[in-house]
């Protein structure tokens, strides 16, 4: 009787083993668990996403990116240290993630450094047009041809946006707001006087996207930004504009 009472003994102490290491494990568990929703609450959900970006095969026209790596496993958010907006490219070995799209090379090359700082050290441009790849080279002399064009094509009758007017030449490298505006739009020079030199944004023959423009300008560094309208390269009032577009 005494030795099945201590075989019995034997086995509780055994069981009691078994299940302190059972719920310690679930403990551990657990603890991670809360760990990792209160980083989804701290960091948002965003971060452990799955990263996905752009198709460069469906896209069009010019565009350049900064690539910051070839991943042959899929990547989240997070581990991707939340470089946005992406380019992606599907190869056979994996994914290549870019930082992008970017629309003319001063703005890509200006960003660079930023990336750069991120921890990827191996950063570097890329270009292309219409979904292919293309030299930085090529693709430099295509944004030019583009801007000459866009200028050529600027319509007889317009409405544009003034953003400055100077007594002389006025240097756009020294000024910040016009910096940042340019590698959005075309900013166009025009000579009205000798002494006088106007700056503007967008040559439009609809007034409502003029006005647009302008309210995008004024809230981004240019509150004096106004509507003023040329005739070829004349300037005019912005109602004479008006009615010579209705005939």
């Amino acid at each position: 009787m005494k030795k099945q009472e201590k075989k019995d003994k034997v086995v509780v102490k055994k069981q009691e083993k078994k299940d302190k290491i059972v719920v310690k494990k679930q403990e551990k568990k657990d603890k991670i668990v809360v760990k990792k929703q209160d980083a989804k609450i701290k960091y948002g959900k965003e971060k452990y996403d799955l990263a996905k970006g752009e198709d460069v095969l469906k896209t069009t026209g010019l565009i350049y990116g900064i690539q910051i790596g070839m991943f042959s496993l899929p990547k989240t958010n997070y581990e991707l240290k939340e470089v946005k907006p992406l380019l992606e490219i599907k190869t056979e070995k994996g994914t290549k993630f870019l930082k992008g799209p970017y629309y003319n090379y001063s703005s890509v090359k200006a960003d660079k450094s930023s990336i750069i700082k991120k921890g990827y050290k191996n950063a570097y441009i890329k270009a292309f047009y219409n979904g292919k790849e293309i030299s930085i080279s090529e693709a430099v002399v295509k944004e030019k041809n583009s801007k000459i064009a866009k200028i050529e094509k600027k319509p007889i009758i317009y409405f544009t946006v003034q953003i400055g007017a100077f007594s002389s030449e006025f240097s756009l490298k020294n000024n910040k707001q016009f910096q940042l505006i340019s590698k959005k739009y075309t900013v166009h020079k025009t000579k009205i006087k000798d002494d006088l030199v106007i700056y503007t944004v967008g040559n439009y023959v609809e007034l409502q996207k003029t006005v647009d423009l302008k309210i995008e300008l004024q809230k981004n560094g240019f509150p004096d930004a106004f509507i003023t309208a040329f005739n070829k390269n004349k300037k005019i009032d912005v109602n004479k504009a008006k009615e010579l577009l209705k005939k």
